[in-house]
């Protein structure tokens, strides 16, 4: 137990001392970059293999470390992108839309590709790298190369071959392509995660003499003279491809040692244990915070010592990380007590219900839960309305004056998501062809509600001519082509009549056809009838060849509810990566837009879609689990007033915006905060008045029968 913990001590002091360096090597001195870059990575890769656990199984393993390495990666990278967005508007004074739009589309791509120092893709130029975060899906990757290695194979001798063919793989192909996630930085990393797992079982450490580290500091000393001491594991570069690699990981060995020593080293082993927080500060400062300290240094006429530049860098990233533990420890502290204060006052209400109990009470009790049993209370899904809420906002967002970038990434999904969604919910119907009929009636009133109250809306204040703008709602076209031509398109409203459409054709057809495998067929060859009867011009009323189209979204979503794919999704988060390259595949290669038709080519389309949706999915499922309790309630709001925050989009979104303009300036960020806000305001409030107006009628109906 001892020895545990003494080694534990020594790995958070390598872990400090190698993250220091990694801020000192961001400075482009040449003699520093020498030493720094002979060992920094290669050491946190080897101290994660000296802890790696190869009897866990493969699911449990990769589920921990992509929740401890990527959830700060993420909130690492939406920092970046609201602190971009910061800099845009206060610093350079630009909060126009198309810029805004510009900022956050360029750093959702470098956020994605997760590049250290790369910033094209196959030809496509991602405006940028991620920066020093990189290390984190690199160490993603590179702890499950290892596990893979590890736990399929005993014998050392074949674990250490297939480590030298995955590390001199991803450096050969680094000279052709860099794949995304920074897989080939785990390909390298990989190999010194497995040399970190053998020094740990051999306990090597304990074997090597002085003699051993005076060969290997005179191996460091030649290597950083000559100029082979560097390894860029963020690129794949090295100096030379043999000399290199033996120099680092003696000079990885020397640093290790050196930890060893001094292992009681409480700066260096708080930079350790906080080196994740560090990392992520110093990421932000390269990223977003460079002017700010060039500015300063000038202020402070330091611009040519680079070395304070550096103690202050470090300096800053220590104080945050200083912070950081301290509201840990006070946001700890009031958790502690809130528990108890709650302990205690759940003792002292069940103390007292307990003596004011009477068998009169008792029997209320049960009379009141039979009551509940008869009628339950159907609870709301709160991650599909988040998701929903994130829908309609991007939706209005997508209609402003953004730039074809992030255009492209909102419609690469956000129509079609609510489709999956509906899907669902679905339920197959059970019995007779009367309860079928009721169903359905009951399906369409429900949903052309919302509709009704918009088409009363349009005819009565969007449109002079009367019985033209009841030819638009009844036709609910969303454009024209071959026929139908002198209808005015409803707008984006034509998605409920789509919606309605796809519920009774899906529900119809579910009565009748029970065999999943049946029903995939169907929906499939009436997907395909869609695509057709769109290609050629055939756009129908009620947009029937795009619920035609878009019901295989429908299906989809009813077959991952029922197989349990969002569940699986939930419990194996690692799979972000191969839906995340799914989507990004799909959007560079193919396009979405429902009311233009444009969805081709269809079988990439069909599953990029999907992975796009089922991605977002996680991330809105990570927001319901962990979100304040007061965000959530709002998401949830607008999630549920979704309809009627599009029929007021539709409606009188010009006039809102007409009014804005004569108080601030249109076209930019903040007009388009309001504007949608706003929106958004109204169409909750819609919605809580029909749904008290329901409430209503209904205890009237109850009072009636009764």
């Amino acid at each position: 137990m001892a020895s545990e913990k003494r080694r534990i001590l020594w790995i958070d002091v390598a872990k400090g001392i190698c993250m220091l360096v990694i801020i000192a090597g961001h400075f482009g001195i040449p003699e520093v970059a020498r030493v720094v870059f002979a060992f920094h990575i290669p050491v946190f890769f080897m101290l994660s293999g000296y802890t790696m656990s190869v009897e866990k199984s493969d699911k449990e393993f990769l589920q921990n470390r992509f929740t401890r390495l990527m959830k700060p990666y993420f909130i690492t990278c939406v920092l970046i992108t609201l602190l971009d967005i910061f800099n845009s508007a206060a610093v350079f004074n630009d909060n126009s839309i198309p810029t805004i739009s510009d900022v956050i589309y360029k750093a959702m791509v470098r956020s994605f590709f997760g590049y250290g120092s790369i910033t094209a893709f196959m030809g496509i130029d991602l405006g940028g790298y991620i920066g020093a975060i990189w290390f984190l899906p690199a160490l993603f990757f590179a702890s499950a190369f290892a596990k893979l290695i590890l736990g399929r194979f005993k014998k050392w001798s074949y674990r250490a071959a297939l480590a030298v063919i995955l590390f001199y793989t991803a450096a050969v192909l680094a000279h052709f392509i860099w794949l995304p996630f920074s897989i080939q930085s785990g390909m390298m990393g990989a190999a010194f995660v497995i040399l970190g797992k053998w020094m740990a079982e051999e306990d090597i450490m304990s074997k090597i003499r002085w003699y051993h580290l005076l060969i290997f500091a005179a191996f460091f000393a030649v290597g950083y003279h000559f100029g082979w001491s560097e390894i860029h594991i963020a690129s794949g570069g090295m100096n030379d491809y043999f000399i290199t690699p033996v120099i680092v990981v003696m000079t990885s060995i020397l640093v290790i040692r050196l930890s060893m020593l001094i292992e009681k080293s409480k700066f260096f082993g708080w930079v350790g244990r906080g080196s994740i927080i560090v990392l992520a500060v110093h990421t932000i400062q390269l990223d977003c915070l460079r002017g700010w300290f060039v500015i300063l240094f000038g202020i402070w006429n330091i611009q040519e010592n680079v070395y304070l530049q550096m103690l202050i860098y470090a300096v800053t990233a220590l104080i945050t990380l200083a912070v950081f533990d301290l509201v840990k420890l006070l946001m700890g502290k009031a958790r502690d007590s809130r528990t108890k204060n709650d302990a205690a006052k759940k003792a002292e209400i069940e103390a007292a219900d307990a003596a004011e109990k009477t068998e009169a009470d008792d029997k209320k009790k049960e009379k009141k839960a039979k009551k509940q049993d008869k009628k339950p209370a159907k609870q709301r899904d709160a991650t599909v309305d988040i998701f929903k809420a994130l829908l309609i906002i991007i939706m209005m967002v997508g209609h402003r004056n953004v730039l074809p970038g992030l255009r492209s990434v909102i419609y690469s999904f956000h129509m079609v998501a609510f489709v999956f969604l509906s899907g669902v919910f679905y339920k197959p119907r059970e019995g007779g062809a009367k309860k079928l009929v009721l169903y359905l009636l009951r399906v369409i009133r429900k949903s052309l509600v919302p509709y009704i109250v918009f088409a009363i809306g349009y005819v009565l204040f969007k449109v002079a001519d009367t019985e033209a703008g009841l030819r638009t709602v009844i036709f609910g076209m969303s454009f024209s082509n071959k026929f139908l031509t002198d209808v005015v398109s409803v707008g984006p409203v034509y998605f409920i009549l789509m919606l309605v459409v796809i519920r009774i054709i899906y529900t119809v057809i579910g009565y009748f056809v029970k065999s999943d495998l049946k029903m995939s067929v169907i929906v499939f060859i009436l997907s395909l009838t869609g695509l057709i009867l769109g290609r050629t011009g055939f756009w129908l009323p009620w947009s029937a060849d795009c619920a035609l189209y878009a019901m295989i979204f429908y299906h989809i979503g009813y077959l991952c509810k029922k197989y349990k794919v969002l569940d699986f999704l939930k419990e194996h988060s690692y799979m972000y990566f191969l839906l995340a390259a799914l989507w990004a595949f799909y959007r560079y290669t193919g396009a979405m837009e429902l009311a233009t038709r444009v969805y081709d080519p269809y079988g990439l389309v069909v599953i990029g879609v999907t992975a796009a949706i089922l991605v977002v999915y996680m991330w809105m499922s990570y927001i319901n689990n962990n979100a304040n309790k007061v965000v959530k309630k709002i998401l949830c709001m607008i999630g549920e007033s979704t309809m009627y925050i599009l029929i007021v989009h539709v409606l009188i979104s010009g006039e809102i915006h007409q009014i804005m303009c004569r108080y601030m300036p249109g076209e930019t960020m903040y007009d388009c905060v309001v504007h949608i806000t706003l929106q958004i305001i109204i169409g909750v409030l819609i919605n809580e008045i029909i749904k008290l107006i329901g409430k209503g009628i209904g205890k009237l109906t109850v009072a009636h029968n009764e």
